[in-house]
Parts: structure tokens; C-alpha cells; sequence
């Protein structure tokens, strides 16, 4: 920032003498003839001026226009932003640096950017840019800016993503939906803007309109820039429905939006309805006010039982197949992506996925948002899943262990503490020895260690290092899951493909164990594989081989059990309640 100088530098000087000279001829006579005697020596201690602070409220104006290519899809997204100083930290000189979070170099096209100066070349930052393996892109002024900067671009949405659940950016309905952080070229600036965000959407169609997680339509925010790219916006033919005060006492004055492109998954009312008090019951995990939390729903376009969630800040974008209906494997989904965006974190290690699992499913249990035999339907598949995969599950393991340090937790403290508490309470140490500028905050493993210690003593300790340090199996109480439940011995068949896993590569069955259900299958040793599918590694889901008998294809199918082992679940007790709706003669 440069500072004003005087019009004049001549005048500036004789102003400063004459007001000196003034000063110190107060108590005399003025006669313009006699010299002015000098100043008296002061002993006063000199005052030093501040040095200044910019003044100026930074603006930014954003302009978004999804477009088509005279069909029906969204093609690109046409962006211009509007700085009203170039947006780098107060009292730097250096050029400007924009960042491209989730999306490639190629995504970008008609990349240009104009000052006060005219034309503001910007050149691939090759030092901070993307690798071949997908890490940031970043584009830099050749020169300083001066003035207001206007950046101008295309991004490009890529045909086909409406399929892929996971991508940060789609088309999908006629419109798109996605994470800032894929189109919006982000300044490597801290300072504060006044943003404005207008959408143009006259080339989707009557009816269309835009939104985002910062508010339906036009919006207006404070902030560094950086909360543009963390929202999730859409636009195209929305369907939302904002739930101002969830029906709990925690939810009070919070607010909570389901936002669907086109005809969507679910029917918004239903989901928002379950979601805002989902949410209220997951806040907990955090030592903050409820806020505000959206969900955007869009369609995969295909048809199946698929769906996934994943989350952007405050709000989650979910993605389902066609003809999905709004039950518990969704429901389970949803409070995962609440419960994650809650904690505002991950812990680093293999256990986190189930931690957060097991928070959703106990503080849906709590809340009385889940039947009991879903609850008991969800337990029993993870610690199935847990006993007979050849690989120990990390999500499974570490949800069963989640319930036994709660429960320790809880038994300990007499029920004024919990995992939870936990929770909150390590929530600081996220980031501690970590230099990652996008993607969640890390708490380290030892800082969650610390504090189990901290809570449960030289037992916490010793059941740490055995679960997490040796793999150990977890010991979960019978009332881990609330009363309905009691913990039950359980053979479980361990998983067994029966054969080599590498002959599906190597399209030729080897390996083969006589005694495998492959083999009682009709599986034989040496079959030339065609096609082959191997299951998820789970022992509920069938495993297909497809072979090439002399010309004659055979499909081979079974289920891979193998030998059973001893485990542990859980089922309905005794003297469960009456609230838990327990099946009659059990």
C-alpha cells in the first residue's frame, strides 16, 4: 500500500517552519524583522506515531454463470471476481498467488486477469503447482497488481461426474453441484473482505436459481475468501426446505437447510425433518453453538442402492441412486457426515472412521432417532464383519472400541463424563506438527492418547496400547448400546475366497482349496477366468467367477466362508424394555 504524499513538498517545508517558528515566539512580540530565537530543549519523552493500518473495507465480488451447450447438462461455469485492492496481506509487495484446490490445471480455461495497469499475466506457480498426483494448482502475477483485480475463467465440468459420488464438482439435473474449493481461484490471503456472491442463471431454464451453504440466492458475507471455497454451492432447479429451530432444546435458534437438484433422492421434507434433529443430537461432540448445517442431495442418475455423503465445512453433499428410499443405511450415512462436520476434525490414525461412527450411531441411540433393531442391525454386522474378515476392518474395530472406552468412561466418572467429552476437549490440538494448507484438521494420536490416560488411569493405558498399538480385540460391556442389549458369545464364519486372489489377474484359477465353498461351488483348478467378481471382502456378499470351459462359459458363484471362529455380537435382552420394541419370543 503506498502511502499519500503532500501535493507539494515545498510548501509542505515552509508550513513546518513557520508553524516551529510560531510555537516558539508565542510569549514575545512578533516583529517580522527580528530573527525567531530558538526553540527551548524540551524533556519531554518523544512520542513515536503508530504505524498505520489499512483503513479501506477490501471487497470482493463474485459472479457466477453455470452454462449449457444447447442440450439439457451443464457444461461449465463461467467465474469472475472482482477485488477492489490486490488480495494479498496488508504490507506485502510480493505478486499475487491464486490456488486451485481440487481440480486440475486443464479444468481451467480463458484464465485472465486485469488491474489498474491494464492486462495481469498469470503464469503456472510451478513451485507450488500440481504433481502428477493430484496436489494443488497455483497461478502467479508476473508483475506487482495496483488497483482493483478482476480474475475471469471457465471452469470445465468433466461428462459423466453426475456418476461419481465422490466428485468435488458435477452436473447433474440440468444444473451442478459442488465445493467451492473445485472452481474457485482462491488468493493467498488472510485479510478480511466484504463479499458479494450473484448468481446468473438465465441460460438453465425458467425456474432455476442458485444456492449455497452461505444462504439461498444472492449472498452477501464477511470473511477471508477462503469461506468462499469451503461452501457448497449449486444451481439449476432446486428444491429447498429451512428448518429455522430444530424441536430440540439444544437446536434452539439454529437453523438447518436440505437443498435437492431436480427431482432429487428423497423427499427434502422427510429428510429435513430427521436431519435438523439428527444434527442437534450430533452438535454435542462440538464446545460451540448449534449454527447453522446444510445437506444438498442430488441423483447419481443410475439406479441401485448407493449412496454416500461427504462433507464441505457446515454442510454435506449426498449422493444416492435412483429408487433409494429414506431409511436407515441412508440415515446412518447422513449422521456420519453431521457427526465429522461436528467434530470439525480427524484424528491421526486407523481407528477415526469408526470414532465418528460409533458418536453418530450413540448419539442417534440417545436421541431416540433409530429404532433399536437397527441399532442392534448395525452392531452386529460390524462385529461380524470385524471376526470373519481376513483383514481386520479399521471402521469395525475402531467402533467397537469407541463403545468400550465410552462405556469405561462413563462407568468411571459415574456418567458425568464420556467419550464425547473427549472429544471436545482435544478439539484444540487439531493441527499440532502439521503444515497442510486444505483438507481437515489432524489431532495426533498421542494428544487422544493423553487424555484417555488423563480420564481412565493406568487402564486406560494398558487397553490403548493393546487395541490401538497391538491390534487386540476390543471389550465392550453389555450395555454399551443402551439397555435393550445384552452381549452374546458368536461363531462367525471367517472369510474365505478359496483360492489365489492373484488368479484374477492372472486369469487362471491356482491355489485352489478343495474344501472351499469355491470348490463345493464348482470352482476347479486351472478354470480359465473370463470375468471375475470378488465381493468386498465381507462374507455376505457373493463372489462371481465367470470361466472358459472349452468354449463354454460357466458362471461360478458362492459365498466366501470359510471355518468358523469365535466372536462376539449382540441381541435383544431378557428384560429389554418395552420402548425397545424387542420381537416377541425371543
Amino acid at each position: 500500500m503506498r502511502l499519500p504524499r503532500p501535493s507539494s513538498p515545498a510548501n509542505a517545508s515552509l508550513a513546518l517552519v513557520l508553524g516551529s517558528c510560531l510555537a516558539a515566539c508565542a510569549s514575545e512580540p512578533l516583529l517580522l524583522e527580528s530573527p525567531c530565537p530558538p526553540p527551548a530543549k524540551s524533556t519531554a519523552p518523544v512520542v513515536t506515531t503508530p504505524p498505520k493500518t489499512e483503513s479501506t473495507t477490501r471487497t470482493l465480488e463474485v459472479r457466477l454463470t453455470p452454462t449449457r451447450d444447447g442440450g439439457s447438462e451443464v457444461v461449465a461455469l463461467d467465474v469472475s471476481m472482482r477485488f477492489s485492492v490486490p488480495p494479498v496481506d496488508f504490507g506485502e509487495a510480493r505478486p499475487l498467488v491464486f490456488r486451485l484446490d481440487d481440480a486440475r490445471v486443464e479444468d481451467l480455461d480463458e484464465l485472465t486477469a486485469r488491474d489498474a495497469e491494464g492486462s495481469l499475466p498469470l503464469v503456472r506457480n510451478e513451485g507450488e503447482g500440481k504433481d502428477a498426483a493430484g496436489a494443488p494448482a497455483a497461478w502467479r502475477a508476473e508483475r506487482r497488481a495496483r488497483g482493483p483485480v478482476t480474475v475471469s475463467y471457465t471452469r470445465k465440468l468433466a461428462a459423466g461426474s453426475a456418476a461419481q459420488a465422490a466428485a468435488p464438482l458435477s452436473a447433474s439435473a440440468g444444473g451442478f453441484l459442488g465445493v467451492g474449493r473445485a472452481f474457485l481461484l482462491v488468493p493467498e490471503t488472510t485479510e478480511p473482505h466484504e463479499m458479494r456472491v450473484r448468481w446468473d442463471v438465465s441460460g438453465l431454464g425458467e425456474g432455476a436459481s442458485g444456492a449455497s451453504s452461505l444462504g439461498a440466492g444472492d449472498v452477501e458475507v464477511s470473511g477471508s475468501p477462503t469461506a468462499l471455497a469451503a461452501a457448497t454451492w449449486a444451481a439449476g432447479s432446486l428444491h429447498r426446505v429451512t428448518i429455522e429451530r430444530p424441536a430440540t432444546r439444544e437446536g434452539e435458534g439454529a437453523s438447518f437447510a436440505v437443498t435437492s437438484l431436480g427431482r432429487g433422492v428423497f423427499d427434502v421434507l422427510d429428510a429435513g425433518a430427521w436431519a435438523s434433529r439428527a444434527w442437534a443430537s450430533v452438535r454435542p461432540l462440538a464446545d460451540a453453538p448449534l449454527g447453522h448445517f446444510d445437506i444438498f442431495l442430488r441423483s447419481s442418475g443410475a439406479s441401485g442402492r448407493r449412496f454416500d455423503a461427504s462433507v464441505a465445512g457446515r454442510s454435506a453433499i449426498a449422493v444416492g441412486d435412483e429408487g433409494l428410499t429414506f431409511g436407515w443405511p441412508e440415515k446412518r450415512i447422513l449422521a456420519k457426515a453431521m457427526a465429522r462436520a461436528s467434530l470439525g476434525y480427524s484424528v491421526a490414525g486407523w481407528f477415526d472412521e469408526g470414532f465418528v461412527s460409533y458418536f453418530a450411531v450413540d448419539a442417534l441411540r440417545r436421541a431416540n432417532l433409530v429404532a433399536a433393531r437397527d441399532v442392534l442391525a448395525e452392531v452386529d454386522a460390524r462385529a461380524t464383519q470385524y471376526f470373519s474378515s481376513a483383514e481386520a476392518r479399521a471402521e469395525d474395530r475402531g467402533m467397537l472400541f469407541a463403545a468400550e472406552l465410552d462405556a469405561r468412561i462413563r462407568a468411571k466418572s459415574g456418567g458425568k463424563r464420556s467419550l464425547a467429552d473427549v472429544a471436545r476437549e482435544i478439539a484444540p490440538k487439531a493441527g499440532d506438527g502439521e503444515a497442510q494448507a486444505t483438507g481437515p484438521r489432524r489431532v495426533p494420536e498421542a494428544a487422544l492418547r493423553e487424555a484417555i490416560v488423563k480420564e481412565l488411569g493406568a487402564e486406560g493405558e494398558a487397553r490403548f496400547g493393546a487395541v490401538i498399538g497391538k491390534g487386540g480385540v476390543a471389550e465392550v460391556p453389555d450395555d454399551a448400546f443402551g439397555p435393550c442389549f445384552v452381549k452374546v458369545k458368536k461363531k462367525v464364519p471367517r472369510y474365505e475366497l478359496g483360492f489365489d486372489p492373484a488368479s484374477a489377474t492372472e486369469k487362471k484359477v491356482r491355489g485352489l482349496s478343495k474344501k472351499s465353498a469355491a470348490a463345493k461351488a464348482g470352482l476347479a483348478e486351472g478354470d480359465r477366468i473370463t470375468a471375475a467378481d470378488l465381493g468386498d471382502g465381507t462374507i455376505d456378499r457373493p463372489v462371481e467367477i465367470e470361466v472358459d470351459r472349452g468354449g463354454k462359459l460357466t458362471k461360478v458363484r458362492w459365498l466366501p466362508r470359510g471355518e468358523n471362529v469365535d466372536g462376539f455380537s449382540f441381541a435383544f435382552g431378557p428384560k429389554a424394555p418395552a420402548s425397545c420394541d424387542a420381537p416377541k419370543g425371543r
